[in-house]
């Protein structure tokens, strides 16, 4: 299997710590100070942890006194980490991330009814090609004009990719090709 994203593995740790520094998270995730510095400004900004408190340290012997920041978990958003610049905007969640999460709560949908459940504007064309794809790699079942929700394989949408394949990063893996069928 694949890895998680720098930014995905940071996030778990912070849900995990939910009260941390910058180096006891470097040292549970095996990534560098700095990445994860400038990850935790953004979530700062944007509201996602807070800093609770400045600590000074002092080492014997170095002229230099050093800081280490602690923060909190503020808002907890879920196993996605949230997606956020380093001066806190937050970036728009993928339409397709939106869509696989309103699928898995309706269980049984129409494209209105899908359109309806998400956060973002779509077209119908878009949702129905998604749909599309979905029913021929087996997650969806068609019923009529309803769709039923049937093979969850976690928390990431699967991808419709260029080459009109499906690839599912729960699983790490091409699930569906096309072989010429429209």
């Amino acid at each position: 299997m694949g890895k998680e994203s720098k930014r995905q593995l940071i996030w778990q740790e912070i849900r995990k710590q939910r009260d941390f520094t910058l180096n006891r998270l470097s040292s549970a995730c095996k990534i560098h100070r700095d990445t994860i510095e400038t990850y935790v400004t953004g979530l700062r900004k944007a509201g996602f942890v807070e800093l609770i408190e400045k600590t000074a340290i002092n080492k014997p012997y170095v002229v230099t006194t050093f800081t280490e920041n602690r923060y909190r978990l503020a808002k907890d958003v879920g196993i996605d980490a949230p997606r956020v610049t380093r001066d806190g905007k937050i970036l728009s969640a993928d339409i397709n991330q939106d869509l696989w999460r309103a699928m898995k709560i309706l269980k049984e949908f129409s494209i209105t009814d899908l359109i309806a459940s998400t956060t973002q504007k779509t077209t119908v064309e878009n949702v129905k090609t998604y749909c599309l794809f979905l029913t021929r790699a087996k997650y969806l079942k068609r019923n009529g004009s309803r769709y039923v929700f049937i093979k969850n394989t976690g928390a990431k949408a699967p991808q419709i990719q260029r080459i009109k394949a499906v690839f599912d990063p729960n699983l790490k893996k091409v699930v569906y090709q096309s072989g010429g069928e429209e």
